[in-house]
């Protein structure tokens, strides 16, 4: 496709992505396809082209990250469990952390602290300090919310159930203890009065 117009590639590649929206449980091949026409797209220098995949390709991934969400918060954890390929996940909120600190966006912050967690949920817990050095995560490094993630890495790495603790009680105040709370209370009132965020 190198010696094809850009224009015509563009309009190709499009055509054939659109494609997929009729095919019925094609999310993960289209997401695959997104991904290695992104990787072609950069590589070749098609730059509008790469930015229109980057778009498709986050919303895309948001709807199946809603979907998740949605099914855990309505207590079907079978249909949930369908999306823990966290290896994918971690891809996703990779992409999304870059283009989102790119425009200087505050949801880059979300998707680092997703980053992390898939890094956790691998047992890859020592990833979680690396990945914090990386340029486009330091300015992010030192604040509240990812020192938070960052200890629960590390009590993740040393196997310690009461640092583990320690870290939820220091942190009660932040996310996880919201997001603790609130699987709770939807456990016990239904997801009708706690609906997910």
């Amino acid at each position: 496709m190198s010696s094809t117009a850009k224009a015509k590639t563009a309009k190709l590649i499009r055509t054939l992505l659109n494609y997929f929206n009729d095919i019925p449980n094609s999310r993960q091949v289209q997401i695959d396809v997104f991904m290695d026409n992104l990787d072609w797209s950069k590589r070749e220098k098609r730059i509008f082209l790469k930015h229109s995949l980057e778009i498709r390709l986050m919303i895309l991934t948001d709807v199946h990250l809603l979907e998740s969400r949605v099914y855990r918060g309505i207590g079907n954890f079978t249909k949930a469990k369908v999306h823990k390929d966290y290896n994918t996940a971690y891809s996703y909120f990779f992409e999304k952390f870059e283009n989102m600190t790119a425009q200087d966006d505050p949801s880059a912050l979300t998707a680092l602290k997703y980053m992390l967690l898939c890094k956790v949920m691998l047992n890859l817990p020592e990833d979680v300090t690396s990945l914090l050095s990386i340029k486009l995560a330091t300015k992010y490094a030192q604040l509240r919310e990812i020192e938070c993630m960052r200890a629960i890495a590390i009590a993740h790495q040393n196997r310690n159930l009461a640092e583990s603790e320690k870290v939820l009680r220091d942190h009660k105040d932040g996310q996880l203890a919201k997001a603790g709370r609130r699987s709770k209370q939807s456990k016990e009132y239904g997801p009708a009065v706690f609906p997910p965020d």
